[in-house]
């Protein structure tokens, strides 16, 4: 275990191994390590991102990186780095969170540019995983995460027929969801009305189930970036059109 509180509370950095993801909850044991306990609640808070991250990166630990301390986490996989791995920022209220975050981030040479009409729009249409199949997965209190395409943050519109988009620029209420994790590598997302992600037969996304089935299910693919894809049931990965 290796805690780095050079900017905190600022900012800070949590590496675990995998054995010690699971001891995130034993209090005495994080302290005694130095973790201060403000740090141990927010991670504890995230337990079943942690842990999923965890078992994606081959059970090998993971790097939590914090924001302050109001509960707003990046989870990689250790020893994972970004070109540029994060900027906290712009603290706000929002509805029914405390503070909100925005996570701005550069990877490699990806630019976000074009205000075409489908810019955002989310189809699981794609066999390879590219830039555009890409996502940052931000962990957030109470075992919700966000995804943020290159386009934009993941989000479950209410205004479309509750149709998913990837083309919002900060975090609310739509665009936060529920993280199921089936231990088996596979993962379902409730949006903030408690209806279910699902990948139709025509490959479009959208938020209108109220059950998990097999439609529901999405497998969460870590990258050497640090990104994560979502690859839906029919196998093909979801793509955030440019």
């Amino acid at each position: 275990m290796q805690f780095d509180n050079s900017g905190f509370p600022a900012s800070w950095k949590l590496t675990l191994s995998h054995n010690e993801v699971g001891q995130l909850s034993d209090g005495a044991y994080m302290a005694a390590q130095g973790v201060p306990s403000a740090v141990t609640a927010v991670c504890e808070a995230a337990m079943t991102y942690v842990s999923l991250v965890d078992y994606i990166g081959g059970n090998n630990g993971v790097d939590i990186y914090g924001s302050g301390l109001a509960g707003f986490t990046c989870v990689l996989p250790r020893g994972v780095t970004f070109a540029t791995v994060a900027k906290f920022v712009g603290y706000a209220a929002l509805g029914q969170w405390s503070v909100q975050a925005q996570l701005l981030y550069s990877l490699g040479s990806w630019i976000v540019h074009g205000f075409g009409a489908d810019r955002g729009s989310i189809r699981a249409n794609e066999d390879d995983v590219g830039s555009e199949e890409r996502a940052v997965m931000v962990g957030l209190p109470g075992g919700k995460v966000g995804f943020r395409f290159h386009t934009g943050y993941l989000c479950a519109d209410h205004a479309r027929n509750n149709e998913v988009w990837a083309d919002r620029d900060a975090l609310g209420p739509w665009e936060t969801w529920t993280l199921t994790d089936h231990h088996d590598g596979t993962i379902s997302l409730a949006d903030d009305t408690g209806h279910y992600m699902c990948c139709e037969n025509n490959k479009c996304l959208t938020a209108t189930r109220t059950a998990i089935g097999p439609w529901e299910h999405f497998r969460l693919e870590s990258q050497p970036d640090g990104t994560f894809a979502l690859k839906s049931w029919k196998g093909e990965y979801v793509s955030a059109a440019p």
